[in-house]
């Protein structure tokens, strides 16, 4: 899990995709924190979903 505004903490394992604004969980759209940007990066990295 990991918190990606203010608002929202997501279960990684659910992220269908990415860019650098909004994620997408089945057909929701939910936007990404500038604060909490580079802590969802580094996560989703380190858990190996995508590869560097």
């Amino acid at each position: 899990m990991v918190r990606i505004n203010k608002s929202f903490i997501v279960n990684i394992n659910h992220v269908n995709s990415f860019d650098n604004d909004f994620l997408k969980i089945e057909s929701k759209e939910l936007p990404i924190g500038l604060v909490y940007r580079d802590a969802f990066l580094k996560k989703i990295t380190q858990d190996k979903i995508i590869k560097k």
